[in-house]
């Protein structure tokens, strides 16, 4: 016979408490209310088509292939039907607003920011120290071997299929340090090790304005926006 925890309210508040994830929590519950409030001023709505379309991209996201499959995650979560349309209903308002107020900036933000959007072709690898580390660049310096050489001689099984490669990174993806060393450099080069890694640009890739850069463009401004609304609100909590 398995034992019985009960969980209440109060315990998955202590809990969120505990996990430091409080602040994302609130943040999440005013950007929710924020958007409903601006939606109704703006006169935004989301009809029974577009939740459908929008039900059927998250099952297919989430690989709710089947209604056994959909009520298993719905178990997962602890979402009941209505809670599962919420959801949509939320997630579908906001990407409506988001559009609504920034569709028209994407193209005057994108110019004044290319930069952001430029991205790099990277690899790295992780050697047993730093000492090790700055021998291998000063050998791949004085062209005494190559990055996917070292790659090979210290990487693991993984990564030694992968040849290192790590990613390709948008500027504005990346921690600022990082990004400032990676992207004033003139590829392919490696970054000089600050830790026992490193670090292969290959080469950049200038932005163009595609779909999926400009939607991109969309939740940045969106996000920013959000955030200027919630530095600003007053927030009462009450627990």
């Amino acid at each position: 016979m398995s034992d019985l925890f009960p969980v209440f309210p109060n315990d998955v508040v202590q809990q969120v408490k505990l996990s430091l994830k409080l602040p994302e929590v609130i943040d999440a519950i005013v950007t929710r209310q924020l958007v409903n409030t601006v939606s109704t001023r703006s006169g935004i709505q989301v009809n029974s088509t577009e939740l459908q379309q929008a039900a059927d991209a998250f099952r297919l996201k989430h690989n709710l292939s089947s209604a056994e499959a959909t009520l298993a995650w719905l178990e997962r979560y602890r979402l009941t039907i209505d809670d599962f349309e919420a959801l949509i209903y939320a997630e579908t308002l906001q990407a409506k607003l988001s559009h609504h107020l920034f569709d028209r900036q994407v193209e005057s933000h994108f110019r004044e920011n290319a930069a952001h959007y430029t991205q790099a072709i990277l690899y790295k690898v992780t050697l047993p120290n730093l000492r090790i580390a700055e021998e291998m660049y000063q050998a791949i310096a004085a062209n005494e071997t190559v990055f996917h050489e070292v790659v090979q001689q210290f990487a693991s099984d993984e990564n030694r299929r992968r040849n290192g490669y790590w990613g390709t990174f948008m500027r504005s993806r990346l921690p600022q340090d990082l990004a400032s060393r990676i992207f004033s450099t003139d590829p392919p080069t490696v970054l000089s090790p600050i830790s026992p890694v490193l670090i292969f640009v290959e080469a950049f890739i200038q932005p163009e304005l595609t779909e999926s850069l400009q939607t991109q463009i969309v939740q940045d401004l969106f996000s920013q926006w959000t955030q200027e609304n919630i530095d600003r609100a007053e927030i009462r909590l009450e627990l």
